[in-house]
Formats: C-alpha cells, sequence, structure tokens
C-alpha cells in the first residue's frame, strides 16, 4: 500500500511492471480523451504528440518502476526528453514531472495491490478504506478513512484509490480477527454513492461521477487488466500432438466415480448463464476471483472467460449452453485432473490442464470437461467412450 512515507522502490514492483508494460503509448492533446478505464491500455502524456516522445517518456516511467529510480532522476530524464524533441509543455517543470511520474507509479502499484487483495479475497474478504495523510486532504477523502466494507461491494468499482491528482489513500485486506481488533463485528453500511455532473471537454459528453473522486478517477486500477486476464474460449483446432506422445497417466484405477445427478440448464439468455457460472466461484460481471483448484493450479475466473476469444457464440455454437453448470462443477469439484504439454494448431507449445466430472443427466450418463490453458479454455460433454481422447497426459488428481 502507498502512504506518504513509502518509497516507491520498497513494494514489490513486479505486479506493477504487469500492468504498466501492457500499455501502449498514445498521443494525445488533452489528458481527458483518454478516460477513466482507458488508461489500462494507452499510456498518455497530455501535449505530447509524438508516439516516439511518448515511448520515450513511458520508457523512463518503467525504469522508475523496475529499478526504483527517484522523482529527481525522472527530471533528468525529462529534461532530456524535452530537449530532444524541442518539446513546448504546458505548466512549470515541478508540477508537469510530478504529475507525470506520481501518477503512473501510483495507479500501477494500486493495481498491483488490488490483484494481490483479490487473490486473497476468500482470506481476506473485508477492504478498510485508509488516508494518506496528504498535506492538502480532500474532505470526503477524510471522511472515508477507516470505513470497512466487504471487498465485493460495489463501492470498490468507483473509489477504489487513487481518486484524484495526487491521491495517496490507499486500502488495507482485513480478516475477521482484524475486524474484530478495530471493534467491529461486521462491515459498515456501505455508503449511498451520490454523483455530479461533468463534461468532458475532449469529447463533449457527460458524466456521472462519484462525490470525493476527481474526474477521470472512477474506476479500480487494474481492474479490467486483472479481468482481462481470464482465457477466452479458444475456438482453435484441437492440440496437434501431445508431448510425450500418447497416453501418459499417473497410474491407479482409470475407473471414474459414480455419476452425480445434474440437471442440465434450460434456455436461458447469455447475461444469465455466464452469472451463473461465475457465481459457483463467487465470482460476478465486475468481480473477478482467483479460484485454487483441485491439484493445485490456480485460475482467474471472470467474465472475460465468456467475452474473450470465440465468446458465448462459440459455447452455443459447441452445445454446451446447457452444461454451463456442469462446467462449472467440472472446475470447482472435479472427478479427476488431467495435465499435459501439447503443441497447438501455431506451433507453440502450451500447458493445459482439464478437469472432469461424470454426470446423469436426462440424456443419460455423460462425462463433462473443462480444459484450460494460457491460449484460453473449451469445454465438450458426452459419452465416456468419446470424452476417453480428454483422459490423457498426467493425471494429478482423482476422487476417492
Amino acid at each position: 500500500m502507498l502512504t506518504p512515507t513509502t518509497e516507491y522502490r520498497s513494494l514489490s514492483p513486479d505486479r506493477a511492471i504487469a500492468y504498466f508494460r501492457r500499455k501502449l503509448a498514445l498521443p494525445i492533446e488533452r489528458w481527458s480523451q483518454v478516460y477513466a478505464e482507458q488508461h489500462e491500455r494507452a499510456f498518455v502524456v497530455a501535449g505530447a504528440m509524438r508516439r516516439d516522445m511518448v515511448e520515450d517518456f513511458q520508457s523512463a516511467i518503467a525504469r522508475a518502476i523496475e529499478e526504483g529510480t527517484t522523482i529527481t532522476d525522472f527530471r533528468k530524464e525529462f529534461d532530456s526528453i524535452v530537449q530532444r524533441y524541442g518539446w513546448d509543455y504546458n505548466g512549470s517543470r515541478g508540477w508537469r514531472t510530478r504529475v507525470i511520474y506520481e501518477t503512473n507509479l501510483t495507479g500501477a502499484y494500486a493495481a498491483g495491490e488490488l490483484e494481490a487483495q483479490r487473490e486473497l479475497q476468500r482470506e481476506l474478504p473485508y477492504w478498510r478504506y485508509r488516508h494518506g495523510g496528504s498535506l492538502n486532504p480532500r474532505e470526503q477523502h477524510l471522511a472515508w478513512d477507516g470505513m470497512v466494507l466487504r471487498s465485493d461491494d460495489p463501492f470498490w468499482q468507483t473509489h477504489y484509490p487513487p481518486n484524484g491528482w495526487g491521491c495517496s489513500c490507499y486500502v488495507e485486506a482485513l480478516d475477521a480477527d482484524g475486524l474484530q481488533r478495530l471493534g467491529k463485528s461486521g462491515p459498515d453500511p456501505s455508503p449511498e454513492i451520490e454523483t455530479y455532473e461533468w463534461t468532458n471537454p475532449a469529447t463533449g459528453e457527460v458524466k456521472r461521477v462519484p462525490q470525493g473522486i476527481s474526474p477521470g478517477f472512477e474506476y479500480a486500477p487494474g481492474d479490467q487488466f486483472a479481468r482481462s486476464h481470464a482465457p477466452g474460449y479458444d475456438v482453435e483446432a484441437a492440440a496437434l500432438a501431445t508431448i510425450p506422445e500418447g497416453k501418459v497417466w499417473g497410474g491407479g484405477s482409470r475407473r471414474l466415480p459414480r455419476p452425480r445427478e445434474t440437471a442440465l440448464l434450460g434456455d436461458l439468455p447469455d447475461d444469465e448463464l455466464q452469472r451463473l457460472f461465475l457465481e459457483r466461484f463467487d465470482a460476478g460481471p465486475d468481480r473477478p476471483a482467483v479460484f485454487e483448484a483441485a491439484g493445485g493450479a490456480r485460475h482467474l475466473i471472470s467474465d472475460w472467460m465468456f467475452r474473450q476469444g470465440g465468446g458465448m457464440a462459440a459455447v452455443r455454437a459447441a452445445g454446451l449452453e446447457r452444461y454451463v453448470g456442469a462446467l462449472a462443477e467440472a472446475l470447482a469439484d472435479p472427478d479427476e485432473v488431467w495435465t499435459r504439454i501439447e503443441r497447438n494448431a501455431r506451433g507453440r507449445h502450451v500447458t493445459r490442464t482439464t478437469y472432469l466430472i461424470r454426470v446423469r443427466t436426462d440424456a443419460g450418463t455423460e462425462l463433462v470437461g473443462i480444459d484450460l490453458g494460457s491460449v484460453g479454455w473449451r469445454g465438450a460433454a458426452g459419452s465416456e467412450s468419446d470424452m476417453e481422447a480428454w483422459r490423457r497426459g498426467v493425471r494429478i488428481y482423482r476422487r476417492q
């Protein structure tokens, strides 16, 4: 967490680096041309209209995150870049360099903090808003100081700090014992969010911004970045080869447990199918979760699983819409887990893990499987003989 006395380099930069490296240098004239969560994908410096100049600024900030260079170091690089390109910027040197340096570092580290706290939501389900101790504090930020809400409270979607230029507020993650030490028996009531109207001067679009938050800061930094790490549905052809070749398994009986009685889903809209899948992992459309599956693999679960790749259209094309609940159950509580290395259609070697359950449906006894890898996920359902090809690689888990 960032406080006024914390140096950026004292924090582990790995997550911040991963977040910052995903950004593309984008020349813009005004800061409001790239708004709120659009910063997840774009690195910008208002008024810097040459891409190569923006890329140089981005490299300087990347060094600050990776090597812990200070604002004094950045100012030297800033001067060099300005001289090299002959840039006539607005504002004083001290103000401009501080805005570029602090806004990007604070945002990157906040994104890393959010990712880490989301991974620990089960163990630390309560988040506490803390004021950072700014010399010129915002009244509303002081009012939020010490407030404890559940980590999945909608408040955090728009109020996870930083919440304005120069904001040093942060969030603490707590467990039930931590809550009791604060003298609380449960989380505080979720505050009513009041908004004000703000017109984007670059686009003319009218925004409703929460009170106490500067325009453009009403989003959780890294939220879209974290959610987009979830694999999309893999529409490519099945793997061309298994390495090592042939079926390899970890010993023991290949007999499957008794089938579970499972009711297939009816004709439901896409958003309802997504909701049913995500709820099995305490996730939601705007609430990703990290799930540790049988066998020890950790998977990011979010709505992006149904938005990237082939999306829900691919799920329906595969005839799996009625099996969405069973697919979630296969991942959450499998009968078997198999892992393997494959060569995909692009010739790349990828690791894939398959989760299988045996079910009894109105179609009879079937195997349902969900297969996840770095390039996407896919599902299947069918008779045991048809699904035998999914039981390959090394079996790393078997229900007793």
